[in-house]
């Protein structure tokens, strides 16, 4: 049997897969797991060296990779989802490599909505975190797959894994952040008015600091005007919030001196009498001194 992992390239599957395998990745290997089979003049009908065959597809390699994480990373959803239908044991459907990506992972970073959706169909486990601590529906929110993120939620209500579909939308990884927040962060558009739409909370805060998107972006010198007035008008997320240190993202702005981001601010309803845990309103603030606060300073 081939190994399509010899085609990859010579690195791990990482969060930026879908850099590398995208949509427009066509492999050379378009062999599915019966011309494989013929190849090596095993029948499928022959029950022991299926199993074999199996037992091959579904050993980790040096990277605890298995031939379906391999296939979905190639793109080549048919032969995932050959390969999904034969597992023998759910379990197996959950493997996570060296990253801690199981191959529904993998999916979500490439948008292979419909593998995505067998994996579920399937019961490969929804709740599983890679080593950054995100699930299937982080992945997809912080990349914008929209189709992945749907026909999961669907699959899942389908195969009554719904409370556990609405709980993994408002867990936090390691960062402390749920997946809105990292579609806000990363600016999609598209997926923040998604998830909106399923009614989530999208003023979840960053549970390390209790920042939100708006925090992080002015913190980040990544304010984009037009997106902020949607993530408040359209989106609803309270311009006003405090984090743990009671600053709000007009203190910040006053704090770096954006005299552009505070007049912003102000123009989409940020009320500038907020007091910070120090008694400081926004216009008490000098330059960079919300940002000392913030680092303890």
């Amino acid at each position: 049997m081939s190994n399509p992992k010899d085609e990859l390239p010579n690195q791990p599957i990482d969060s930026g897969i879908g850099d590398s395998f995208g949509p427009d990745f066509v492999p050379d290997d378009e062999r599915t797991l019966t011309e494989e089979l013929e190849n090596l003049n095993i029948q499928p009908s022959n029950q022991i060296n299926t199993k074999t065959l199996l037992d091959q597809a579904f050993t980790p390699d040096e990277e605890n990779d298995t031939y379906l994480h391999v296939y979905i990373a190639k793109n080549s959803p048919d032969e995932a989802m050959q390969l999904i239908e034969m597992c023998p044991d759910k379990n197996l459907l959950n493997i996570q490599n060296y990253l801690g990506q199981t191959p529904l992972h993998v999916a979500s970073y490439v948008n292979l909505d419909k593998v995505a959706m067998s994996l579920v169909h399937h019961d490969a486990n929804l709740e599983i975190q890679d080593r950054d601590g995100k699930n299937v529906f982080h992945i997809c929110a912080e990349r914008g797959h929209i189709e992945t993120l749907e026909n999961v939620i669907k699959m899942a209500c389908q195969t009554n894994k719904t409370n556990s579909a609405w709980n993994l939308l408002h867990s936090t990884d390691f960062e402390g952040q749920a997946p809105f927040f990292l579609a806000a962060l990363n600016k999609k558009k598209q997926m923040c008015v998604t998830l909106a739409k399923l009614n989530i909370d999208v003023n979840q805060i960053d549970i390390k600091n209790g920042n939100t998107p708006i925090h992080e972006a002015i913190l980040e010198q990544n304010i984009d005007y037009d997106f902020l007035e949607f993530l408040v008008k359209t989106c609803n997320l309270n311009i006003n919030a405090q984090n743990y240190a009671g600053i709000t993202a007009l203190h910040l702005a006053a704090g770096r001196n954006d005299s552009n981001t505070y007049s912003k601010l102000l123009e989409l309803g940020a009320n500038d009498s907020f007091v910070d845990i120090r008694d400081f309103t926004p216009e008490m603030c000098g330059p960079s001194d919300s940002i000392q606060l913030l680092n303890g300073v």
